[in-house]
């Protein structure tokens, strides 16, 4: 969330004495996001035992007393934090000019010295201790504490800190222009805006990760290549069931993205993530979360009992995913293929079609194949921009050949079962013609080593899962395919 400093703000700063102090916010103001919310979030992933005796912290002893419990047991960079860069430039040449600058914030101590150690521009801070909780009025008496009667500027962006607002000789307020107003009206007197952005729906979108909801046509697969096999009206339960895997999809992506927050901000591109970047507040996140939560329920119970099954099997894989196997090289990739053949499993059931065995085999190795060239993108160049201590995975830059080697054997396997499948006896219930399904083999290899060819000559930089669905030559081979399938029943 980018913001946007008004243009009088730095003459009006130029303005008043060098002797007032700056008094700065740290969540939401001098960053774009909330220290202890993500690190309580983090320790759920990553220390879940220690998460619930900070959540009962809160409950029996005190918030000022979990935050400092958190801090201690949290992975916290201050370096990584997504600070908002025309603050921290005002800061910055007020500092260069001499101005005493303080960071007052209900953040952690440990938290708000680990910032102020990192940028080297505050004179003072003070923040929230076991003993006492550092927000509203607290925070107030303890700037006025230190400055008596001093004027000072003060800059916030919360309702938090109107106590402090109203004490301060200069206000000001990052957020939106309707929130600038509302706080104005609030105080009875003008407050200095520091304008933002508005959260926008794009915002959203691109969190809930909209465009990936294209590999849940795999749902629709059975019925692309069944040609009759099931009965028609089974399709409306067909589409429910691809929206509902939509839906759950969207759910996991907010939940990856909250235990992968530190690595996300190591990352050249993935730091650009709403979540990693602060764009969507932690409370968005939890009203999404929530939202999507409501959404599965509903779609839910509009399928069967067996279809809820595979989905909440999809759902707690995920979790189990995102939780242990994620960091283990070679088993990431196994349940990641899994993970797509539930896809297909969904639209089985939901048309009540049979599968075969050979072409689940079929369809696993080539998924194999995709996710072994996901990984390989992202590690073949990208960890030179990844710390080691932030990755939570196995993987390094010296397995991408195992990589290779696994997606290209994958998919000459895939082609092996399929020539095994067209000469077994119980193709003939299906296929009428099933020699011609062995046509499959050359669409299918050429597809493959041309995008490992691509790869290699570096013309894959982004996710290439998105790279196959938007090609053309994707969707012309996905077309002869499904004309080879069609020719081999008739």
């Amino acid at each position: 969330m980018s913001l946007e400093l008004e243009e009088n703000f730095s003459e009006l700063i130029d303005n008043i004495s060098i002797d007032v102090p700056i008094v700065v916010d740290l969540d939401g103001t001098l960053i774009a996001s909330d220290c202890y919310a993500e690190a309580l979030i983090g320790l759920i992933f990553s220390k879940p035992v220690k998460a619930i005796k900070a959540i009962f912290f809160i409950l029996f002893k005190s918030i000022a007393a979990s935050k400092i419990f958190v801090s201690i047991n949290s992975n916290f960079k201050a370096e990584l934090l997504p600070y908002r860069e025309n603050v921290l430039s005002l800061l910055k040449r007020e500092n260069e000019k001499g101005r005493k600058i303080i960071l007052a914030t209900a953040a952690p101590e440990a938290m708000a010295w680990d910032v102020a150690n990192h940028l080297g521009l505050f004179t003072e801070v003070i923040a929230t201790t076991s003993e006492i909780n550092l927000k509203g009025r607290n925070k107030k008496n303890a700037i006025e504490g230190i400055l008596g009667g001093l004027n000072y500027i003060y800059i916030g962006d919360s309702t938090a800190d109107i106590p402090i607002l109203e004490s301060a000789m200069y206000p000001a307020f990052v957020g939106s222009k309707k929130k600038n107003d509302r706080i104005a009206k609030l105080l009875g007197k003008s407050v200095i805006p520091f304008l933002i952005k508005p959260i926008k729906i794009k915002d959203f979108l691109k969190q809930l990760r909209v465009f990936q909801w294209t590999k849940n046509f795999l749902v629709l697969l059975p019925a692309l290549t069944g040609f009759g096999l099931y009965e028609t009206k089974r399709i409306i339960s067909v589409f429910i069931a691809m929206l509902l895997m939509c839906v759950s999809a969207s759910f996991i992506y907010i939940l990856n993205d909250l235990a992968d927050i530190w690595d996300d901000r190591a990352h050249a591109s993935k730091k650009n993530r709403p979540i990693a970047s602060g764009n969507l507040s932690m409370f968005n996140i939890i009203f999404m979360l929530g939202l999507l939560m409501i959404a599965i329920l509903l779609l839910g119970n509009a399928l069967d009992v067996g279809s809820r099954l595979i989905v909440l099997g999809y759902l707690g894989l995920n979790l189990l995913y995102t939780q242990f196997f994620k960091k283990l090289a070679v088993y990431d990739i196994v349940l990641l293929t899994f993970l797509y053949i539930l896809r297909v499993l969904l639209g089985s059931h939901v048309l009540n079609m049979p599968n075969s065995i050979w072409f689940l085999a079929f369809l696993y190795l080539n998924f194999l194949n995709i996710a072994a060239w996901k990984r390989y993108v992202e590690y073949k160049g990208a960890l030179k921009s990844i710390s080691k201590s932030f990755s939570r995975r196995e993987y390094n830059a010296e397995h991408t050949p195992l990589l290779l080697a696994t997606g290209i054997a994958s998919v000459f396997s895939a082609c092996v079962v399929l020539v095994i499948y067209t000469s077994s006896s119980d193709i003939s219930s299906i296929y009428h013609r099933p020699m011609i399904l062995l046509l499959l083999c050359p669409l299918v290899l050429a597809t493959t080593l041309r995008m490992w060819y691509s790869t290699e000559l570096k013309k894959v930089s982004h996710d290439p899962v998105i790279e196959i669905l938007f090609s053309k030559e994707t969707w012309i081979i996905f077309v002869l395919c499904l004309g080879v399938i069609f020719s081999a029943r008739v």
